[in-house]
């Protein structure tokens, strides 16, 4: 099984959004990437008609030190907001190729379980199984 994610989502989470400096500080890399990480996969799976495990999600962020009252921080929300916008704008992007809209639904879709399902290889268990339609 290839363990690699999608280039799109890899530079979305690497470069991430510019931050201030003084709201980031409140918070470490780590505690930012899984909150960048944990916005992406509700987005996909709200794309694929799938759904995110909050029991995944408290567990996650509990393991960077955050509790889910933290997510409703303006900066972290802000956070969030742009992450969608990268993931929304990269999928209308893909879907404008020559792929088409409906092999970009099917490549966004297998990347969530791939990426966040049980045996995700960017965050494990933040996505429950994506549903197995098409757009």
């Amino acid at each position: 099984m290839s363990r690699h994610v999608p280039l799109f989502v890899a530079l979305v989470l690497a470069l991430g959004p510019v931050a201030s400096p003084v709201a980031q500080t409140a918070y470490t890399y780590p505690q930012l990437r899984l909150v960048r990480q944990i916005a992406v996969a509700t987005y996909l799976a709200e794309l694929c008609n799938a759904g995110i495990s909050d029991a995944g999600v408290a567990k996650a962020l509990r393991s960077e030190g955050l509790r889910e009252q933290d997510l409703q921080s303006a900066f972290l929300k802000d956070e969030m907001a742009k992450q969608k916008i990268a993931i929304r704008d990269s999928y209308e992007a893909l879907s404008m190729t020559i792929l088409g809209r409906s092999e970009a639904f099917r490549r966004q879709c297998a990347g969530l379980e791939t990426n966040y399902g049980p045996r995700g290889t960017v965050r494990r268990g933040l996505a429950i199984r994506a549903a197995r339609s098409s757009a």
